[in-house]
């Protein structure tokens, strides 16, 4: 007097739901023995990362279907393209946030002789540049600096525009 006639029948339709990965999707065998007790754990897992580039961000839609399935790829063309002088090289950080807009104005700015006629010195030589905390940063303009020469004297400066 039961729903179902037969084991099988009921079998079929009383499943506890569950999902495998297959092919970078959530599916679901239909008989209970999946993987995956959730399909949002599925999800987690199954889909290969990929990224969109939203308002100068790399956004990862958690779906794959995002235009590059590299973070790299995205990074390149998303962000814009910036420099930071670290120790006399320009390096971009690709993620847009350095001082300089072109590699030019980086070099013009970032090596060591550049530096020395910013601060019209020519008998010494400039061993860093550090902030108020002492932290090695970048010659910047309206910022106090304090510029260490190799000779191991230091002077407080500010360059102002």
């Amino acid at each position: 007097s039961g729903t179902y006639s037969s084991l099988a029948d009921c079998e079929n339709d009383c499943y506890a739901p569950s999902w495998n990965c297959i092919n970078d999707a959530c599916v679901d065998p239909q008989d209970g023995s999946g993987t995956y007790s959730s399909l949002a754990d599925c999800e987690n897992d199954c889909y290969a990362p990929s990224w969109n580039c939203i308002n100068d961000a790399c956004v990862d839609p958690q779906d794959g279907s995002g235009q590059f399935s590299n973070l790299l790829d995205c990074k390149y063309v998303c962000y814009p393209t910036s420099w930071n002088c670290i120790n006399a090289a320009c390096v971009d950080p690709q993620d847009g946030s350095g001082l300089y807009t072109t590699i030019a104005d980086c070099e013009n700015m970032c090596t060591t002789s550049a530096i020395q006629s910013v601060f019209k010195l020519t008998d010494k030589k400039v061993k860093r540049i550090v902030n108020a905390l002492g932290q090695e940063i970048n010659y910047q303009t309206n910022t106090p600096l304090f510029i260490q020469y190799q000779d191991g004297t230091v002077e407080k400066v500010i360059i102002i525009e």
